[in-house]
């Protein structure tokens, strides 16, 4: 209760002027400047971050990748990663650029910004001197070049001949996002890395219409696949729900060509979902229910209060780790818009994907496609069916169809999901750093 009240009155603050008085400013950079100076400091002795190739790795909503990444790396002493949580690094950013820059309302290479660039890059500057002492850094890998925090520190790089690779983690994107959002990406913040490592053949499309050339994009496919697909059985004991924004993929539609003149929003399909879990926690309080929270989700507050108050009803907001050992142990896993009811499909758990309604029929093409055969899924079309069918998991007379699901269009988002990914890309990240015109690795 204590942390989700701070939780709270640091949103309430962030939105008030106060955060932007030169008080708010300077304590926040005193703050996040003792943060990293005692994370510098900390890695500064480490031998074993100094050894083979050196990979500084940008954690923005990237640890599952990063999960991976050490799984692979484990017992080896030719390879290291360094992860940096952006705040302590890059609070600088936050406090000297414009809201229009934090919103994206002005494309971060307008001219307005020259002088705020510049002095962000001389920071930038600095900040590579301080992190290649204590861990000098082979190459960038990081989820995405968009951030306006990273670009200044991403061109300082390549100045000193270090690669930015990009693993993008975004490897599920919506029919109308594919239409709207390279372009957007293109005029607002044009990618600026050396290598683009994708999930699909579709995202390498995505990607080049964005303005990527096609010979900077490798078609890897998803690190944290690796961690689904090689999931042990696990005696199930939760429900795992995935819970959701409720303008979650509809939040850039062009209302007036689709003819709406409801609500929009998923108020109701997220309010449903919330009554047949409390019925079912009350029916059954022997298992756990854990509804996970998007870790950028906006909304997390429940109409269907009591929900909340059920001692065996788990709320997970943030970025929690060990994602896999949740779906493992879970009877089955619920959801809507997220790339999360892919991975427990990968993992052949049976995996519930609700949606129903006008609107869901009137949206439908332009979303995420898993109400089609194909995706490991099966499709839960009402309130009553979406409960009957977790009460039969829950009793263990899992239906028929749960063990003929469909998962051959599940390569049209995971290429070669076979546990292998994580490996794959580290030697073509080798590979890349080669390409990239640095002297190799540092000895």
């Amino acid at each position: 209760m204590k942390t989700t009240m701070l939780t709270s009155l640091k949103h309430r603050l962030f939105k008030t002027p106060l955060r932007r008085t030169a008080l708010w400013k300077w304590s926040k950079i005193s703050r996040n400047d003792r943060r990293k100076a005692k994370f510098l400091k900390k890695i500064h002795g480490s031998h074993l971050l100094k050894s083979g190739i050196r990979i500084l790795v940008i954690n923005h909503f990237f640890d599952g990748e990063i999960e991976s990444l050490n799984k692979q790396i484990a017992g080896r002493s030719d390879i290291s990663i360094l992860s940096l949580t952006p705040e302590p690094f890059f609070s600088r950013a936050l406090v000297w650029f414009p809201e229009s820059v934090h919103n994206a309302d002005i494309p971060y290479d307008a001219a307005e910004l020259d002088a705020v660039r510049a002095r962000y890059r001389r920071y930038c500057e600095k900040l590579y001197d301080e992190i290649a002492a204590a861990y000098p850094f082979d190459c960038i890998l990081t989820p995405s070049d968009s951030f306006y925090w990273l670009r200044e520190f991403i061109v300082v790089c390549q100045g000193h001949g270090i690669p930015t690779i990009v693993a993008d983690k975004e490897g599920t994107i919506s029919p109308r996002s594919f239409d709207v959002e390279p372009l957007r990406i293109h005029r607002m913040f044009p990618p600026i890395s050396d290598r683009f490592f994708v999930w699909s053949e579709r995202q390498s499309a995505f990607w080049q219409k964005a303005g990527v050339d096609a010979s900077r994009i490798d078609l890897v496919g998803s690190m944290r696949s690796d961690l689904f697909v090689t999931l042990k059985p696990q005696k199930p004991r939760t429900l795992l729900c995935f819970d959701f924004d409720t303008d979650a993929y509809i939040n850039n539609m062009d209302w007036d060509t689709l003819v709406w003149r409801g609500e929009r929003n998923w108020n109701y399909l997220r309010d449903a979902i919330h009554r047949v879990l409390l019925r079912l926690a009350r029916e059954f309080p022997e298992i756990s229910i854990i509804i996970k929270c998007h870790p950028q989700q906006v909304v997390t507050h429940f109409a269907v209060a009591e929900l909340t108050k059920q001692p065996n009803v788990t709320i997970l907001k943030g970025t929690p780790r060990g994602l896999p050992a949740m779906i493992a142990e879970a009877h089955a896993v619920i959801g809507f818009q997220t790339t999360a009811l892919l991975e427990a499909a990968l993992a052949k758990k049976p995996t519930l994907y609700v949606s129903w309604g006008e609107l869901f029929d009137l949206v439908a093409p332009n979303i995420l496609p898993w109400s089609e055969p194909g995706y490991g899924m099966n499709w839960i079309r009402s309130e009553g069916q979406l409960e009957n069918t977790l009460r039969a998991i829950l009793e263990g007379s899992q239906p028929e169809e749960f063990r003929l699901v469909d998962r051959s269009k599940l390569s049209r988002y995971f290429y070669q999901a076979d546990g292998h990914v994580t490996e794959r890309l580290l030697e073509q990240l080798t590979a890349a750093i080669g390409k990239s015109g640095t002297d190799g690795i540092r000895p």
